[in-house]
């Protein structure tokens, strides 16, 4: 998480509106209770994989944004993405300052609607006033681990998503949330559908002395059905006690989506982690246990997200021959409309005609898809009279007659 007056933010961009469609009765396994897919995938879900994934981002002894290793960071996050079953890993490249920094994104394609996003996200740098020393890794490798333990849980869980689920690790989020504005920006310019952004920051800390397992969920305007949902599947599958804040919000990679009218939530712990930002910030200081809670929460909350999606609807079937339709209205004064069907992709001409013979107007006069079309014809300059209507397409030429009244 990064640091306050780090980065002045700039009035929030209206959001867009993003239509998330909810299922009801498909005839799919149902994600609604404790002994359903959900709770099967969440089994999965270790402390031990976690705890690797933190030592390791650990290990490399300073996560400094601009530290020479920051490349090798992403690649390690990569591999690890990788190892856990993601085949589409990538580095996404973009500048501060003249230096490269490097987002990482794994990429599961959805396989009914893979044109809308589901975002696992977490940032791999860290922060102290020592930036040689800057181990983070309650901020951010246990965020990160979530992030990645997601990904291996799905990939050998045999689960295949609706939409596509991208596993995100955001570069120099302590300077200003940079990567993740770089990201959701371009998203953004790009026109990409984001159901859920699901942000994990800082969740490896927890008050040992406390009898309640408490977290907190910092959620945005707009965005409430997610806070909704979240804290009942965390309710439902863990032993976690959910606690809503919109403390911090503007503090974290969330904030990047929601400035786009993304729906998000940020995952954080509940307490101070006094080695926040400093040397200390090491493994031995965590409850692993509880990083995996948070993680199975999120997890159960993009399952439920992805289960909830509607897939586009099914094409239309083509049609089996040529077809002309009768213009409606008909008679008319001044315009009615033609439909011709095709069965396959051809040149097609539509034209009128005059009892003489005469062409009066080009309607259609081109390469036409397959399929069913509709064209709106304007008699404006036309007589009163019957005239005939042509359509050409291949071998096939039909023709009704048409009354324009004045």
């Amino acid at each position: 998480m990064f640091r306050e007056g780090q980065k002045g933010m700039t009035t929030r961009i209206r959001p867009v509106l993003i239509a998330l469609a909810l299922l009801a009765g498909r005839g799919q396994t149902s994600l609604a209770g404790p002994a359903d897919t959900i709770g099967y995938i969440l089994a999965s879900v270790t402390a031990d994989s976690h705890r690797a994934t933190i030592a390791g981002l650990e290990g490399f002894g300073t996560r400094y944004w601009s530290d020479s290793n920051r490349r090798d960071i992403a690649l390690w996050v990569l591999a690890r993405l990788q190892g856990a079953g993601v085949a589409d890993v990538v580095l996404d490249s973009f500048q501060i300052s003249g230096t490269w920094q490097y987002n990482v994104v794994g990429t599961i394609r959805g396989d009914t609607n893979p044109e809308l996003e589901i975002i696992l996200g977490a940032h791999t740098d860290a922060y102290t006033g020592t930036p040689s020393q800057a181990p983070g890794a309650d901020d951010n490798a246990s965020g990160t681990a979530a992030v990645v333990e997601i990904a291996r849980v799905l990939c050998h869980s045999g689960y295949a998503p609706r939409a596509t689920w991208r596993f995100v690790g955001f570069a120099a989020e302590e300077i200003g949330l940079r990567g993740s504005e770089s990201y959701a920006n371009r998203a953004h310019a790009a026109g990409t559908a984001i159901s859920a952004m699901l942000n994990f920051d800082m969740i490896g800390h927890r008050d040992a002395s406390s009898p309640v397992r408490e977290f907190t969920l910092v959620w945005y305007q707009g965005a409430r059905w997610l806070l909704e949902l979240d804290s009942a599947m965390a309710r439902t599958y863990t032993t976690l006690v959910p606690v809503p804040s919109t403390v911090n919000a503007s503090r974290s990679d969330s904030y990047s989506f929601w400035m786009h009218g993304y729906p998000t939530i940020f995952h954080y712990e509940r307490g101070t982690n006094r080695a926040y930002h400093t040397v200390n910030d090491i493994l031995d200081s965590l409850d692993v246990s509880y990083v995996a809670e948070i993680t199975q929460t999120g997890l159960a909350t993009a399952l439920k997200v992805d289960a909830d999606t509607e897939p586009p609807p099914p094409p239309p079937p083509l049609p089996v021959a040529v077809t002309l339709s009768q213009n409606y209205p008909n008679p008319f004064n001044p315009s009615t409309v033609i439909v011709f069907e095709i069965p396959e992709s051809r040149h097609v001409a539509l034209a009128v005609y005059d009892l003489l013979g005469r062409e009066a107007a080009r309607v259609v006069d081109g390469w036409t898809e397959a399929g069913s079309h509709t064209v709106r014809f304007d008699a404006n300059g036309l007589a009163s009279g019957v005239y005939l209507y042509r359509l050409s397409a291949g071998s096939t030429s039909l023709t009704r007659r048409m009354v324009v009244v004045r």
